[in-house]
Protein backbone atom coordinates (compact mmCIF):
# COMPACT_ATOMS: atom_id res chain seq x y z
CA UNK A 1 0.00 0.00 0.00
CA UNK A 2 2.83 2.26 0.96
CA UNK A 3 4.37 2.02 -2.50
CA UNK A 4 1.11 2.49 -4.15
CA UNK A 5 0.74 5.93 -2.25
CA UNK A 6 4.29 7.18 -3.33
CA UNK A 7 3.62 6.78 -7.19
CA UNK A 8 0.83 9.59 -7.46
CA UNK A 9 3.86 11.56 -5.66
CA UNK A 10 6.28 10.76 -7.96
CA UNK A 11 4.06 11.20 -11.29
CA UNK A 12 3.00 14.58 -9.96
CA UNK A 13 6.51 15.69 -9.19
CA UNK A 14 7.39 14.18 -12.34
CA UNK A 15 4.86 15.80 -14.63
CA UNK A 16 5.56 19.31 -13.35
CA UNK A 17 8.54 19.52 -14.08
CA UNK A 18 10.07 20.74 -17.92
CA UNK A 19 11.37 17.25 -18.55
CA UNK A 20 8.67 15.65 -19.99
CA UNK A 21 6.97 17.77 -22.56
CA UNK A 22 11.04 18.41 -23.53
CA UNK A 23 11.56 15.02 -24.27
CA UNK A 24 8.09 14.76 -26.12
CA UNK A 25 8.83 17.90 -27.93
CA UNK A 26 11.91 16.79 -29.26
CA UNK A 27 11.33 12.96 -30.18
CA UNK A 28 7.88 14.61 -32.33
CA UNK A 29 10.76 17.08 -33.69
CA UNK A 30 12.79 14.28 -34.50
CA UNK A 31 10.77 11.90 -36.11
CA UNK A 32 8.74 15.33 -38.50
CA UNK A 33 12.49 15.84 -39.38
CA UNK A 34 13.02 11.98 -40.50
CA UNK A 35 9.60 11.93 -42.75
CA UNK A 36 10.58 15.46 -44.09
CA UNK A 37 14.08 14.01 -44.81
CA UNK A 38 12.11 10.55 -46.36
CA UNK A 39 9.61 12.23 -48.32
CA UNK A 40 11.80 14.68 -49.97
CA UNK A 41 14.32 12.06 -50.98
CA UNK A 42 11.89 9.88 -52.13
CA UNK A 43 10.20 13.01 -54.19
CA UNK A 44 13.66 13.58 -55.44
CA UNK A 45 14.20 10.34 -56.62
CA UNK A 46 10.72 10.52 -58.74
CA UNK A 47 12.65 13.41 -61.16
CA UNK A 48 15.04 10.54 -62.38
CA UNK A 49 13.17 10.12 -65.73
CA UNK A 50 14.40 8.97 -69.27
CA UNK A 51 12.50 12.08 -70.77
CA UNK A 52 14.53 14.96 -68.44
CA UNK A 53 16.23 17.86 -69.57
CA UNK A 54 19.62 16.95 -71.15
CA UNK A 55 22.59 19.75 -70.64
CA UNK A 56 23.65 19.84 -74.25
CA UNK A 57 19.59 21.55 -74.64
CA UNK A 58 20.69 24.26 -72.06
CA UNK A 59 19.79 27.71 -73.77
CA UNK A 60 20.47 26.72 -77.41
CA UNK A 61 18.86 28.89 -80.19
CA UNK A 62 17.27 27.38 -82.23
CA UNK A 63 17.70 27.55 -86.22
CA UNK A 64 16.95 30.08 -88.52
CA UNK A 65 17.59 32.46 -84.77
CA UNK A 66 15.80 33.95 -82.01
CA UNK A 67 15.09 32.29 -78.54
CA UNK A 68 13.77 29.85 -77.37
CA UNK A 69 10.92 30.75 -74.91
CA UNK A 70 9.97 27.01 -73.95
CA UNK A 71 13.46 26.47 -72.70
CA UNK A 72 14.06 29.75 -70.74
CA UNK A 73 10.63 29.05 -68.95
CA UNK A 74 11.51 25.47 -68.38
CA UNK A 75 14.72 26.53 -66.85
CA UNK A 76 13.36 29.75 -64.71
CA UNK A 77 10.82 27.59 -63.87
CA UNK A 78 13.27 24.76 -62.63
CA UNK A 79 15.22 27.24 -60.81
CA UNK A 80 12.53 28.86 -59.11
CA UNK A 81 11.24 25.39 -57.85
CA UNK A 82 14.48 24.43 -56.53
CA UNK A 83 15.15 27.54 -54.76
CA UNK A 84 11.74 27.77 -53.09
CA UNK A 85 13.60 24.25 -51.81
CA UNK A 86 16.21 26.54 -49.50
CA UNK A 87 13.86 28.74 -47.52
CA UNK A 88 11.22 25.54 -47.27
CA UNK A 89 13.52 23.52 -46.38
CA UNK A 90 14.79 26.01 -43.55
CA UNK A 91 11.78 26.08 -42.21
CA UNK A 92 11.49 22.67 -41.31
CA UNK A 93 14.50 21.68 -39.96
CA UNK A 94 15.91 25.36 -38.62
CA UNK A 95 12.78 27.62 -39.07
CA UNK A 96 15.20 30.41 -36.94
CA UNK A 97 18.07 30.60 -39.32
CA UNK A 98 18.63 33.23 -41.66
CA UNK A 99 20.02 31.63 -44.54
CA UNK A 100 18.51 34.66 -47.11
CA UNK A 101 18.87 38.37 -46.88
CA UNK A 102 16.39 39.95 -45.30
CA UNK A 103 15.65 36.93 -43.05
CA UNK A 104 15.94 38.40 -39.72
CA UNK A 105 13.42 40.50 -40.51
CA UNK A 106 11.22 38.72 -42.07
CA UNK A 107 11.75 35.52 -39.22
CA UNK A 108 10.99 38.10 -36.39
CA UNK A 109 7.87 39.72 -38.11
CA UNK A 110 6.26 36.23 -38.76
CA UNK A 111 6.91 34.70 -35.12
CA UNK A 112 4.44 33.95 -32.52
CA UNK A 113 4.47 33.84 -28.96
CA UNK A 114 3.90 29.98 -28.46
CA UNK A 115 7.18 28.42 -28.96
CA UNK A 116 5.59 25.11 -30.19
CA UNK A 117 3.15 26.04 -32.00
CA UNK A 118 6.05 28.41 -34.08
CA UNK A 119 7.52 25.09 -34.61
CA UNK A 120 4.92 23.11 -35.76
CA UNK A 121 3.42 25.56 -38.29
CA UNK A 122 6.76 27.00 -39.40
CA UNK A 123 7.62 23.38 -40.26
CA UNK A 124 4.02 22.67 -41.60
CA UNK A 125 4.43 25.96 -43.85
CA UNK A 126 8.07 24.45 -44.89
CA UNK A 127 6.96 21.07 -45.83
CA UNK A 128 4.25 21.67 -47.76
CA UNK A 129 5.99 24.34 -49.78
CA UNK A 130 8.72 21.30 -50.14
CA UNK A 131 6.51 18.90 -51.47
CA UNK A 132 4.64 21.63 -53.79
CA UNK A 133 8.14 22.48 -55.00
CA UNK A 134 8.97 18.92 -55.76
CA UNK A 135 5.76 18.18 -57.56
CA UNK A 136 6.86 21.43 -59.64
CA UNK A 137 9.98 20.24 -60.68
CA UNK A 138 8.45 16.81 -61.49
CA UNK A 139 5.70 18.31 -63.87
CA UNK A 140 8.65 20.76 -65.54
CA UNK A 141 10.92 17.75 -65.99
CA UNK A 142 8.21 15.41 -67.93
CA UNK A 143 6.40 18.32 -69.50
CA UNK A 144 3.06 17.14 -67.54
CA UNK A 145 0.80 20.19 -69.17
CA UNK A 146 -1.68 18.53 -67.00
CA UNK A 147 -0.35 18.48 -63.89
CA UNK A 148 1.54 22.12 -64.82
CA UNK A 149 -2.05 23.77 -65.38
CA UNK A 150 -3.19 22.15 -61.59
CA UNK A 151 0.21 23.66 -59.91
CA UNK A 152 -0.66 26.80 -61.82
CA UNK A 153 -3.20 27.60 -59.50
CA UNK A 154 -1.21 27.42 -56.12
CA UNK A 155 1.77 29.32 -57.76
CA UNK A 156 -0.55 32.22 -58.76
CA UNK A 157 -2.11 31.73 -55.69
CA UNK A 158 1.33 32.01 -53.74
CA UNK A 159 2.76 34.82 -55.68
CA UNK A 160 -0.84 37.06 -55.36
CA UNK A 161 -0.65 36.15 -51.62
CA UNK A 162 3.02 37.47 -51.51
CA UNK A 163 2.16 40.68 -53.31
CA UNK A 164 -1.06 41.72 -50.96
CA UNK A 165 1.17 40.06 -47.88
CA UNK A 166 3.84 43.34 -48.61
CA UNK A 167 1.84 45.73 -47.37
CA UNK A 168 0.18 43.72 -44.18
CA UNK A 169 4.02 43.77 -43.25
CA UNK A 170 3.95 46.87 -42.27
CA UNK A 171 7.72 48.12 -43.13
CA UNK A 172 8.15 45.21 -40.55
CA UNK A 173 10.27 43.05 -43.53
CA UNK A 174 10.48 43.07 -47.61
CA UNK A 175 9.03 40.13 -49.20
CA UNK A 176 10.52 41.65 -52.70
CA UNK A 177 12.52 38.41 -53.18
CA UNK A 178 9.77 35.97 -52.92
CA UNK A 179 7.12 38.43 -54.57
CA UNK A 180 9.86 38.43 -57.75
CA UNK A 181 10.70 34.33 -57.16
CA UNK A 182 7.17 33.31 -57.41
CA UNK A 183 6.02 36.09 -60.06
CA UNK A 184 8.54 34.49 -62.53
CA UNK A 185 7.34 31.08 -61.70
CA UNK A 186 4.03 31.67 -62.14
CA UNK A 187 5.05 32.93 -65.53
CA UNK A 188 7.21 30.21 -66.18
CA UNK A 189 4.41 27.86 -65.29
CA UNK A 190 1.93 29.40 -66.79
CA UNK A 191 3.88 29.72 -70.40
CA UNK A 192 4.92 25.68 -69.95
CA UNK A 193 1.12 24.50 -69.17
CA UNK A 194 -0.64 26.38 -72.38
CA UNK A 195 2.04 26.63 -75.13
Amino acid sequence: MRLFSRRPRICSSFSSSPLPSTLVFRENNLIMKLFALIATISSASALKTRGGIKATQALTVPRGGGVDVEQIATWVGLASSGFILLPAGRDVVAMETPILPGDEELIAAMTMANPDARRWIWGMWGLNHCFLAVLKLQAINQKDKAMLKKLLIPTAATFLYCVLGQSDMGGAADLGGFIAVCGLQTLAIGYLAYN
